[in-house]
């Protein structure tokens, strides 16, 4: 009979500010088997003009579990804190790319590194930050959860011809994603066997995270990388003509010769 997993599994909306609090304290973190940031700006962009229009951007996936795994500690180009060894973490299992430009965008302080972006309020698009002139109308969404900085650029408007319209766009484009809610998949008490073929499943990166990625988070500690000793070994073989040899091969060799 298939595992039964629905006892683990619960769906909840959350809004972007609690998501944004959890990465900036180091709740939610990204497993070393992750792939890093990889999205074009067009793709950034698309995914916050779909939040402005209250279109659906999809789920996240995260594991919550009391095991520690390695983790790269950084969202995008963002070093986040370690957190005590004895607190559940959040994993991110599915989804990494869309946090981490919502976090870039709404999470990190003007100046920060990362992908950051500006909101026309005449044309009415989105832009990538350092390609546009700063302007009366132009809004950074970096302030958008700033209270101070959002006040003070909406009474600057005053001072702009069209600035009834221009301050309604404003508070139209605060409200959409102040309100927007992000429907979250939370995987509780699994263990890394019951995890992997769920994200062998929904894992859309198109390179296929395998047994041997999970493996590698799930044994790493301060002392051990499996990857490393793995890596060691290859290369090893590579002058007795076993150049081509992957290395989820050499991880069975080595548990047929232990057993």
């Amino acid at each position: 009979m298939a595992l039964n997993i629905s006892t683990k599994l619960s769906t909840e909306p959350v809004f972007f500010q609690p998501l944004i609090e959890d990465i900036r304290e180091g709740r939610i973190k990204i497993p070393k088997f992750q792939r890093p940031y990889v999205w074009k700006d067009e793709q950034a962009i698309k995914l916050l003009d779909s939040i402005l229009r209250s279109y659906p951007i999809g789920s996240l996936l995260i594991w919550r579990t009391s095991t520690k795994l390695k983790t790269e500690r950084t969202f995008g180009e963002f070093q986040l804190p370690d957190t005590p060894e004895m607190l559940p973490t959040d994993y991110v299992l599915d989804g990494q790319q869309r946090l981490t430009v919502i976090y870039s965008c709404l999470g990190a302080a003007p100046g920060d590194a990362g992908f950051d972006a500006v909101f026309d309020l005449v044309s009415q698009e989105f832009k990538r930050a350092d390609i546009v002139t700063p302007a009366l109308a132009i809004f950074p969404l970096r302030k958008l959860l700033r209270t101070t900085e959002l006040l003070n650029f909406r009474t600057a408007l005053q001072a702009h011809v069209n600035h009834t319209e221009l301050q309604s766009r404003l508070d139209g484009l605060v409200a959409a994603f102040t309100q927007y809610k992000l429907p979250v998949v939370y995987l509780k008490d699994l263990e890394i066997a019951e995890v992997c073929p769920i994200f062998e499943r929904i894992n859309s990166s198109g390179t296929k995270l395998s047994t041997y990625d999970l493996m590698v988070a799930a044994t790493w500690s301060k002392n051990f990388d499996l990857d490393d000793s793995i890596s060691s070994i290859a290369a090893a073989l590579t002058p007795k003509g076993f150049e081509d040899i992957d290395r989820i091969t050499v991880v069975k060799c080595m548990s047929a010769l232990h057993s």
